[in-house]
C-alpha cells in the first residue's frame, strides 16, 4: 500500500494551516473592523471574450466517445449578484445567462465495436449558458456556522463540425474519413454541498473605503482607527439604504457624508468627491479564517455523471493595508465514482494590488495534486499540476468596468486537466 501521497498531503496542509492560524489569530487581536454587516446587490451586463481548453468524454458499455478542444468564445453576458452578510449569517446567491457564439480546433475519438474514428475537428456555432447559485454560512454564535450551497447550470451548443482522420473498422481495414456535419448538445450539472465550519472572513469594503477617502481629502491629517470605523459604519449606512431597482440619487448621498465629515468629524467639507465616492465599488474583499468540512455531491449528464464525497476547505485572507490583500485556500475533496476514487487537493497562494480606488491587480499561484485510489492496496502516483494566474480589474468611470483574466495550466499528462492557456477579457456595465 503506498499511503505515502495521502500523508504528504494531509500533513502539509495540516502544517499551513496551524502556521497561518497563529498569524490569524495575531492579527484578530488588533483588528479594528469587527462590524461583519455588508449588504449589495449589483447586475452587470457586457460582453465576454473567453478561451480555455476543453474535455469532453461519454461511455457506455458498447462505445466510447471523446473530444478534446481549445474553444474561443464572444459572448453577451447578463448576471445578478446579491450579497447579504449580517452577525449571524453570510448569504450570497446569483445568476447568469450568456448567449454568443463560440469555435474551437481539436480531436475526437469515437469508438464503437464496428468501428474506431480519431480525426481532427474544427467547430463553429451558437451557444447558450444560465447558471445560478446560493450559498448561507448560518452562525449560531460568533464563531460557528453551519454551511449549505446549491448551484446548478446548463448549457446549449448547436454547431457545425468539419473532421478529418482515420476509421478502423471491426476488420482493422483503415481508411480516411471525413465528416461535415450539424450537431447539437445539451449538458446540465448539479452541485451541492453541506458543511460545518469555524472562523469568519470579514469584509472590509466600507473599511478600506473610509481609509481611502480620508487619506485623498486630509492627507496631512493622521486618524486614529476609531475615527476610520466612524466613517466606515456611516458608508455601510449610506450604501446599505439602497435599492437597485428603484436607484439611488449620488447627490443625496454625498451630501449625507459631506454632512458626516462636518458634523460627527469636524472635517471641512471635502472638494469634489463625487468621483471618488463612486469608484468605491469593488467586489467584495476580506480579512479573517475559516475552516470547514462536509460531504458534497455532483452531478452531470455526461462523464464523469455522478460523484459524491467529503471536503476539508482552510481559507485565510489577510488584509495589509488599503493597497494589498494576501490570499490562501486549500481545499482537499476525496472523490466517489463508480470505477475508481481519487483525491484532489487545491492550493491557492494570491495577492491583490489596489493601486487606487478604481483598479485592482491579482497575481498567484495554484498548485494542484491529485492521485487515483483504484483500492487501498492499488494507490496511483501524485501528479503535481501547477496553474499561474494574473487578474486586472478596472472601473474605466462610475458604471463601466473592465475585467482580464489570464492563467495557464501546467500538467504532466491530461488525467486530471487539460494543460494550456486560459484567458477571459469582459468589458461591461454594472448597476447597483
Amino acid at each position: 500500500m503506498r499511503l505515502f501521497p495521502i500523508a504528504f498531503s494531509l500533513f502539509f496542509t495540516v502544517i499551513i494551516c496551524f502556521s497561518l492560524s497563529v498569524d490569524a489569530s495575531d492579527s484578530n487581536k488588533t483588528d479594528t473592523t469587527q462590524t461583519s454587516i455588508f449588504r449589495k446587490n449589483e447586475l452587470n451586463y457586457g460582453f465576454v471574450f473567453q478561451g480555455f481548453p476543453e474535455r469532453e468524454e461519454m461511455r457506455s458499455d458498447i462505445s466510447f466517445e471523446y473530444e478534446e478542444l481549445m474553444m474561443n468564445s464572444f459572448k453577451f453576458r447578463l448576471t445578478e449578484k446579491c450579497w447579504n452578510y449580517t452577525v449571524f449569517k453570510q448569504e450570497s446567491w446569483g445568476y447568469m445567462l450568456e448567449g454568443g457564439l463560440f469555435g474551437g480546433k481539436g480531436n475526437t475519438i469515437d469508438s464503437t465495436s464496428q468501428a474506431m474514428i480519431e480525426a481532427d475537428n474544427n467547430v463553429f456555432g451558437m451557444l447558450g449558458r444560465i447558471s445560478g447559485d446560493y450559498i448561507n454560512r448560518y452562525y449560531y454564535d460568533s464563531r460557528n456556522y453551519t454551511l449549505v450551497s446549491i448551484n446548478g447550470r446548463a448549457r446549449y451548443d448547436y454547431y457545425r463540425r468539419n473532421s478529418e482522420g482515420t476509421l478502423v473498422d471491426s476488420n482493422f481495414v483503415s481508411s480516411t474519413y471525413t465528416d461535415c456535419s450539424d450537431k447539437s448538445r445539451f449538458r446540465i450539472a448539479f452541485n451541492a454541498r453541506a458543511g460545518w465550519g469555524i472562523g469568519r472572513l470579514k469584509n472590509i469594503n466600507h473599511y478600506v473605503a473610509a481609509k481611502r477617502l480620508l487619506e485623498i481629502y486630509y492627507p496631512k491629517r493622521v486618524f486614529s482607527e476609531e475615527e476610520a470605523e466612524q466613517l466606515k459604519n456611516e458608508i455601510a449606512r449610506i450604501k446599505h439604504s439602497r435599492n437597485r431597482k428603484e436607484g439611488y440619487s449620488v447627490e443625496q448621498e454625498l451630501k449625507q457624508l459631506s454632512d458626516f465629515f462636518t458634523r460627527e468629524m469636524l472635517l471641512e467639507e471635502p472638494s469634489a468627491p463625487q468621483y471618488d465616492w463612486m469608484l468605491t465599488e469593488f467586489s467584495p474583499r476580506y480579512d479573517g479564517t475559516r475552516f470547514e468540512l462536509g460531504p458534497f455531491f455532483n452531478y452531470f449528464n455526461y462523464e464523469p455523471d455522478f460523484i459524491y464525497g467529503g471536503y476539508i476547505k482552510y481559507e485565510n485572507n489577510k488584509y495589509r493595508n488599503p493597497e494589498w490583500n494576501r490570499e490562501l485556500c486549500i481545499n482537499v475533496n476525496y472523490n466517489k465514482y463508480k470505477n475508481h476514487d481519487w483525491v484532489f487537493m487545491e492550493t491557492i497562494l494570491g495577492w491583490s494590488y489596489y493601486p487606487g480606488l478604481k483598479s485592482e491587480c491579482s497575481f498567484g499561484i495554484k498548485y494542484i495534486p491529485a492521485f487515483d485510489i483504484r483500492d487501498w492496496n492499488d494507490i496511483g502516483p501524485v501528479r503535481h499540476n501547477i496553474i499561474p494566474y494574473f487578474k486586472y480589474f478596472t472601473q474605466v468611470n462610475p458604471r463601466y468596468r473592465i475585467d482580464i483574466a489570464l492563467a495557464y495550466r501546467i500538467a504532466p499528462n491530461e488525467q486530471y486537466m487539460l494543460p494550456g492557456p486560459e484567458f477571459s477579457v469582459s468589458v461591461y456595465k454594472s448597476r447597483y
